[in-house]
């Protein structure tokens, strides 16, 4: 029994250095790779990836067509000038969405770039549609017959048709870009909060339509102000404050 204990005793040292080799020379195995979703190959799922929400809200963004003869390619056969429209806007182009101000008798989109919502001409957000079908067509050109994608309901006449759809959809009150006036100061780098003088970046939700021409910084001290008007009427102690 001493000498079975004992070469039990002296076994187990060697059982787990073998465990511990063949851990540290075990083939490395690649991790499993992550399941991509098939991309979306067919007009109404690219609009619908494109631009999420707004066909539960608006329906299909196209008709498609599903020919009987399968010598044939599906095809598209007219586009929703409501999905259309509401493409440009809050729903469907969160950083850069159009607003219609019917009082005005103007289109306006926020720039991401200038922080603040300019006047856009009504051709510029027909391009950017016709761009917009034309991305879609080229997207689905494997499974569909995309010729009116490409051609037909990117002519202008088509698209005027979803910009006066556009009028009515995106249109906002006279007062959209009157909202808290006194809590915000648009400057040229950022949106001052006045109540604690934090300087927040551009927002679409602080629908401003302009902008000072100098940045805030939270240190700087204008001398003419000081010089002019708080030296000659305050003591000095109370300048500093």
């Amino acid at each position: 029994m001493g000498l079975l204990e004992s070469g039990q005793h002296m076994n187990e040292p060697i059982h787990n250095n073998i465990g511990a080799w063949a851990n540290a020379n075990a083939i490395a195995t690649e991790p499993a790779a992550t399941v991509q979703p098939p991309a979306p190959d067919t007009p109404a799922t690219w609009f619908a990836a494109k631009h999420p929400g707004l066909q539960e809200i608006h329906g299909d963004a196209v008709q498609e067509f599903l020919p009987v003869n399968k010598q044939e390619r599906p095809s598209v056969r007219d586009v929703s000038e409501d999905f259309l429209a509401a493409v440009l806007g809050e729903v469907g182009s969160p950083t850069a969405p159009a607003v219609f101000v019917a009082e005005e008798d103007r289109f306006y989109i926020y720039s991401p770039a200038e922080g603040i919502f300019c006047e856009v001409r009504e051709p510029r957000l027909e391009a950017r549609l016709s761009e917009l079908l034309l991305e879609c067509a080229r997207a689905c050109v494997r499974k569909f017959d995309t010729r009116n994608l490409e051609f037909r309901f990117r002519d202008s006449s088509n698209l005027k048709g979803v910009l006066l759809r556009a009028r009515g959809l995106l249109e906002v009150r006279q007062d959209f870009f009157e909202t808290d006036l006194m809590e915000f100061v648009p400057c040229s780098n950022g949106m001052l909060r006045v109540a604690d003088r934090v300087l927040l970046p551009f927002n679409p939700k602080y629908r401003r339509r302009n902008k000072l021409a100098v940045p805030f910084q939270a240190k700087a001290k204008c001398s003419l102000f000081l010089n002019l008007l708080l030296q000659p009427a305050l003591e000095p102690a109370d300048v500093e404050l």
